[in-house]
């Protein structure tokens, strides 16, 4: 299993480039791979119906308005 686990500075490293980076100042909506590169997120997580009920019942489960 260890083999698979990154350190600290590894799993900052794509959060941390997407921050600093002057190149990517413009740049929002976009997902970065442990390696800097980028990368089409799933399926699943492009799908905007599902996105907007996941958001429904978020508010409903906290009490906050939609």
């Amino acid at each position: 299993m260890k083999k698979f686990m990154r350190s600290p500075e590894e799993g900052a490293h794509s959060s941390l480039r997407a921050a600093a980076d002057p190149q990517l100042a413009t740049e929002t909506g976009r997902y970065y791979h442990a390696d800097g590169k980028e990368k089409r997120p799933a399926k699943l997580a492009l799908d905007t119906e599902l996105a907007n009920i996941l958001w429904q019942r978020s508010a409903e489960w906290t009490g906050l308005p939609a």
